[in-house]
């Protein structure tokens, strides 16, 4: 795939997503006293591709008692992917696609999060 016609191609994704769940994206947020909703994320694409560790910049909505109440944002978000895909506790029903990819919301067990 590429960019535009101005970029040389290179391996890319095109037709990826996770299928969607049985709960829905209400009544998986209602299951957590303490969260953040992630957004946004700046920087994905600097993951480490042979470990798949990553650092990254992260915004969204703080999650008390199961209600989305307050945004977040300049927060660093750190861990290993195939660690995060494998602490997936909860898959809602509400896929959604942006071009060729698509998920829908995912709850995560535990990750690493920094900043206020």
């Amino acid at each position: 795939m590429r960019g535009s016609y101005k970029n040389t191609p290179e391996v890319g994704t095109t037709n990826f997503y996770i299928k969607e769940g049985q709960i829905s994206r209400e009544d998986l947020l209602k299951e957590i006293s303490y969260g953040l909703y992630i957004t946004d994320v700046l920087g994905m694409h600097t993951a480490n591709p042979v470990s798949g560790d990553f650092s990254i910049g992260a915004s969204g909505l703080l999650i008390e008692n199961g209600e989305l109440t307050s945004p977040v944002k300049g927060v660093a978000v750190a861990g290993n992917l195939k660690e995060v895909l494998a602490d997936i506790d909860a898959v809602a029903d509400d896929l959604t696609f942006r071009g060729g990819k698509g998920a829908p919301t995912l709850r995560i067990k535990a990750m690493s999060i920094s900043g206020k």
